[in-house]
């Protein structure tokens, strides 16, 4: 929760999530993904159950309902993996049906087209833009890292090999050297260490460049911009839940614990905006719980924070904005339970409730705002009070008088990302509102 004084103290930040909510279910779900597959501004929502063979699409419905699961794959299916690929607007998936991985051409809809790619799949798959070309190509983990090189349309040219036979159990993709091509990174199973493959520009790849020498036995890897330097950062287990800092050219040093003593490996890492500040937040998976540390700013962390312990061995993750208030909401899929579940992000709704005693809130307009918003509290006493922006760190970054229960908020230096409001009228009384910046 957010805490709030009526003065200019600042809030400590604690995230704040509903009860478990269902999309459905399926034997031994294996995993989650989020994506706007129907193409109406909202995202859907698939899993795949790895007992159930099966892959199901929950369509958004909108204000918080979902549709009931309809099977895109009936038996057989294997891992997946989404992305646009033949650039034609809609979102795809690429999945393995009998070892054997397919296309699933999104016609609208929701109705898909089923093209064999003629590739068998080994253990995990990723889709990506390997070889900055601006088209999505296939990245395959098992006893190899290999890809595939999407011509368009989702002809395939390959495979291309990037490791000897050692095995790996998931792969990431971005810009580690700041040279503007995508590099790789994974973990290896066998030997405990995360490397990284520099691209030379042209798709072909240099030897491995080691991240962390040792690990242990949990290859899972996550890559985002955790300290808001411009290049991208490492997300790992190593035992304690840690991140490495990237100097931009692919030098990694260690920086910080998101937690020192582990309930057990963790099966799932997801790097996002979960509060729609600007920054990345962390989320990883145990067995018996999935857990967040926010990013107060700059790769500055809270510690661990419980989102929920009802599930059992989460392998797969997401994050989306299933309701369309501008935060993300965490997508789980949890093993033994047989269960897709997501937990709506309270964190802005709480503080907002904290601070306000009165039952009329703030009215802001546009919101997002560009360079302005018009702020307006009708019931603020005698028209007058004092509008205080403050960033999620608790600091007040700006302040101006409220007449006639009317303010303009001019943007001058802020950042993108989400603020809040605090007005204060004469008679004491405190009113706030979220505020998103462009």
């Amino acid at each position: 929760m957010l805490l709030l004084f009526i003065g200019l103290a600042p809030f400590a930040l604690c995230a704040q999530f509903g009860e478990q909510q269902f999309f459905g279910g399926l034997d031994g779900a294996d995993q989650i993904l989020a994506g706007d597959f129907d193409g109406d501004g909202d995202p859907d929502v698939v899993g795949f159950g790895g007992l159930a063979d099966r892959v199901e699409i929950y369509e958004n419905l909108g204000n918080e309902q979902f549709a009931a699961g309809t099977a895109i794959v009936l038996s057989g299916a294997g891992r997946l993996a989404s992305g646009d690929m033949d650039q034609d607007g809609k979102l795809d998936l690429i999945t393995t049906i009998n070892g054997t991985c397919y296309w699933m051409r999104n016609m609208g809809g929701l109705q898909f087209d089923y093209v064999p790619l003629g590739i068998v799949l080994d253990f995990g798959l990723t889709v990506a833009d390997v070889d900055g070309d601006g088209i999505l190509d296939i990245l395959m983990v098992g006893n190899h890292v290999v890809w595939y090189k999407n011509l368009g349309g989702c002809a395939l040219e390959g495979p291309y090999f990037l490791t000897d036979e050692s095995m790996t159990l998931q792969a990431a993709v971005g810009d580690l050297d700041g040279d503007g091509d995508p590099d790789v990174a994974h973990g290896y199973y066998s030997s405990g260490s995360f490397v990284w493959y520099p691209n030379q520009g042209d798709g072909t790849f240099g030897g491995p460049q080691t991240i962390v020498p040792y690990a242990g036995e949990n290859p899972y890897i996550a890559i985002a911009d955790l300290d808001e330097d411009g290049d991208l950062d490492i997300a790992c287990q190593t035992g304690p839940m840690e991140w490495y800092a990237n100097d931009g050219q692919g030098h990694f040093t260690f920086q910080h614990q998101f937690d020192p003593t582990p309930d057990y490996t963790a099966f799932a890492i997801t790097c996002r905006d979960i509060e729609g500040d600007g920054d990345v937040d962390v989320l990883f998976a145990y067995p018996q719980s999935v857990i967040i540390c926010i990013n107060q700013g700059h790769g500055v962390f809270t510690g661990p924070q419980i989102i929920t312990t009802q599930v059992d061995w989460v392998y797969g993750m997401d994050a989306a904005d299933l309701d369309g208030d501008g935060d993300l909401e965490p997508l789980v899929a949890s093993h033994y339970a047989d269960a897709f579940t997501w937990y709506d992000n309270l964190t802005f709704q709480t503080a907002i409730e904290e601070v306000t005693s009165t039952a009329t809130a703030l009215h802001v307009f546009p919101n997002p705002m560009a360079d302005h918003a018009w702020v307006t509290w009708p019931t603020a006493a005698n028209g007058q009070a004092q509008v205080a922006v403050l960033d999620l760190t608790g600091q007040v970054v700006q302040q101006l008088p409220m007449r006639e229960g009317r303010a303009i908020i001019e943007r001058g230096p802020l950042a993108g990302g989400a603020y809040l409001l605090r007005c204060t009228d004469g008679a004491g009384t405190v009113a706030a509102a979220r505020l998103l910046l462009q």
